[in-house]
């Protein structure tokens, strides 16, 4: 079997130079698409979800760093 690039002239070549290009596809009407749509357009866009941080779960969760023998004698000299 040969290779396609030697007997395919449009192999390698840009193909919309030569006026090869894909058919566009037909859209499909979507209710639930043209009910968001209308709705977007009357009230506006829904704003991003804000996730609140847990203060509990920040208590809880280990530092990243360990503590330096520096910032354990600062905190003895300042509790004293």
């Amino acid at each position: 079997m040969r290779p396609r690039h030697e007997y395919c002239i449009l192999d390698g070549l840009d193909r919309r130079a030569w006026g090869v290009v894909k058919k566009a596809r037909k859209r499909v009407f979507s209710v639930v698409k043209a009910v968001k749509e209308n709705a977007r357009a009357r009230v506006g866009a829904i704003p991003p979800e804000k996730v609140l941080p847990d203060p509990k779960a920040r208590e809880l969760r280990k530092p990243k760093h360990k503590e330096t023998l520096s910032d354990l004698l600062e905190k003895g000299v300042a509790e004293d």
